[in-house]
């Protein structure tokens, strides 16, 4: 018969030949297999890098048969069968699945599988025993996690290749040793402090792999690597600490010392060698190292490499440093590579000794005692002198110092000059060269040159002349240029009293006065001439009254300053004590005689 549904009915006929029918039975035919359709592991056993590839690291995987049907009698059972793979024929694994879901049939291994590939297919029974099987589909089963071998830190950006410590963001890693004798090797992901970062990078048949994370700040993190097999299992490397450092150092401050380390009193130094100190310099994961650097061209460029040494604080000893003024910094690197510099500071090398240039004055004219002269001693550079120097000045018999007070960092040094009674000189100067004495330097502390410019060639006596005069000028003589004879009333006669020197009169206060004997008290002469000259003019009028045979001075007190001032140049108050009485009639006898002639007699010598 073909296949096909058929009503069947027994007919009974007994031997009357009556008839009768039995109830029909209906009868299908069904000598036609199913159609077993195709089985495949279900979605949520499939754990593979594929979602169809079979590959699985459950060890009860579930399948699936879908498009199985049967026209004629319909899907009795649905039973899976496996095998490992060239193992031989196929097995029942666990028991038949009777009713379909949602289209399909599920089915499930009840017990573990070991690790290892199988052949699977599953065998499709209809109501009339007909039976069919599913296509063989093999599968992995892999329940054990990959070797995830080694994580390095594959570039690093400290000062040493295995301090973990990098300066860049994105950190590389190197993957190395990672294996897997299931499923095969499927990737690779980093995870920092547990946290993926970074992509993922595609694992194959490669001696090693590099891998990066996502952006990191600075600090210190545990990085590990999370390898996959195609199955779905992992492991992670062990940890690898590594230290981000992306900000630069704090570089410090940086001064330049004296010997004993503290604070150089001033940048200006008389020597190559340069002392630096550098404090404060810090940096989270640590300074490397710092050196010091100077530049000539404003910081344009820097030059040198002398290391500081010690712990805080830092000290440089730079030992040939250029000349003239110039800048210092230290540069400071941390223990990531990073650099930072410090403030610069200026420092000027002065290996150039001070040197007087010049020796002069403001002053100038005739000086006597107690008169002061200041004498300006000018250096080619500033400088601070300690205590009181001294320059010795050429004064006649004895010679005079000028005291020049103590200064801070000044280019002149002025010496203050006292005349003495006693000093004389006709053009002041100092006695030699050598005469500058006292303790001055720099502000690099190069001790000055106190040698003076030759004699007769400084400022102080090519430029002024200064007379110094202690000897008061003193009168000479007195005398007359009439010609000897007598003279009377109303005859001027002019009395000239000499000096030793010039004097000048001021007569401001009064006018100075001679008085000559002419009987009696004598008559007083008011001074009229020669001011600037040696020779004072005073003019003798004679009166009515006055006599005498020999005109002269009324002794040797007979001139009087009257509130006049009678000096010279220098100052000095004339000595007006007159030469003993007979010095004015000694040249020739002028007589005053006033008396008018009488008639004593009247004779005669006729006979």
């Amino acid at each position: 018969m073909t296949d096909a549904e058929y009503r069947f009915q027994a007919v009974v006929t007994d031997k009357a030949g009556r008839q009768s029918t039995t109830p029909a039975v209906m009868v299908t035919v069904d000598g036609s297999a199913p159609v077993p359709g195709t089985v495949a592991m279900r979605t949520g056993s499939d754990t593979g890098a594929s979602p169809s590839d079979a590959v699985t690291n459950v060890a009860t995987p579930a399948f699936r048969v879908t498009g199985a049907g049967d026209t004629g009698s319909g899907i009795w059972k649905v039973q899976l069968r496996g095998s490992a793979v060239g193992g031989g024929t196929l097995s029942d694994v666990g028991s038949p699945v009777l009713l379909a879901t949602d289209g399909g049939y599920d089915l499930s291994t009840p017990s573990s599988l070991a690790d290892g590939v199988y052949d699977i297919s599953a065998k499709v029974f209809d109501v009339a025993g007909n039976d069919a099987s599913t296509p063989t589909i093999p599968i992995r089963v892999d329940t054990t996690a990959p070797v995830p071998g080694i994580l390095t830190l594959g570039d690093t950006y400290g000062v040493s290749f295995s301090d973990g410590l990098v300066s860049v963001a994105t950190p590389q890693f190197t993957l190395t040793g990672m294996s897997d004798a299931g499923s095969g090797l499927a990737s690779a992901q980093l995870e920092v402090d547990g946290v993926i970062s970074g992509s993922t990078v595609a694992l194959g048949n490669a001696a090693f792999y590099s891998l990066s994370a996502a952006s990191l700040t600075s600090g210190t993190y545990s990085v590990r690597a999370r390898v996959t097999d195609i199955a779905g299992n992992s492991e992670t490397t062990p940890a690898v600490t590594v230290k981000v450092d992306l900000l630069p150092p704090a570089p410090g401050s940086l001064e330049v010392v004296d010997a004993n380390g503290n604070p150089a009193a001033s940048p200006v130094l008389p020597s190559r060698t340069v002392p630096l100190k550098l404090s404060a310099a810090t940096d989270t994961f640590g300074i490397d190292s710092a050196v010091a650097q100077f530049s000539t061209d404003s910081g344009v460029t820097w030059s040198g490499g002398t290391a500081f040494v010690g712990s805080e604080p830092r000290t440089a000893m730079i030992s040939s440093a250029p000349t003239g003024t110039f800048m210092v910094r230290g540069l400071v690197t941390d223990n990531a590579g990073l650099t930072a510099a410090t403030n610069p500071v200026t420092v000027v090398v002065d290996l150039d000794a001070p040197t007087v240039t010049a020796v002069t004055t403001t002053a100038s004219g005739s000086k006597k005692a107690g008169d002061t002269v200041a004498i300006t001693v000018t250096f080619s550079e500033p400088v601070t002198s300690t205590g009181v120097s001294q320059l010795q000045l050429e004064t006649g018999s004895t010679d005079r110092d000028a005291t020049c007070p103590t200064v801070t960092v000044s280019s002149t040094l002025t010496c203050t000059y006292t005349v003495v009674n006693g000093d004389v000189t006709a053009h002041l100067d100092y006695v030699s060269t050598g005469a500058l004495t006292g303790t001055m330097t720099d502000a690099a502390g190069n001790p000055a040159v106190l040698t003076l410019p030759a004699l007769g060639q400084s400022g102080l006596s090519t430029q002024q002349t200064i007379v110094i005069d202690t000897t008061a000028p003193t009168v000479s003589g007195v005398a007359t240029s009439v010609i000897p004879g007598t003279y009377g009333i109303g005859a001027v006669i002019p009395i000239e009293v000499g000096f030793t020197e010039p004097v000048v009169v001021d007569t401001s206060g009064g006018i100075p006065r001679l008085t000559v004997a002419t009987g009696g008290a004598g008559r007083t002469v008011n001074y009229a001439s020669g001011s600037g000259t040696a020779t004072l003019t005073f003019r003798y009028t004679v009166t009515r009254g006055d006599s005498s045979t020999g005109l002269d001075v009324l002794g040797t007190g007979a001139l009087a300053l009257n509130g006049a001032t009678v000096r010279d140049a220098a100052g000095n108050d004339a000595v007006l004590t007159l030469v003993p009485t007979g010095s004015l009639s000694a040249a020739g006898a002028v007589a005053v005689d006033t008396t008018v002639p009488t008639v004593t007699s009247v004779t005669t010598t006729a006979a």
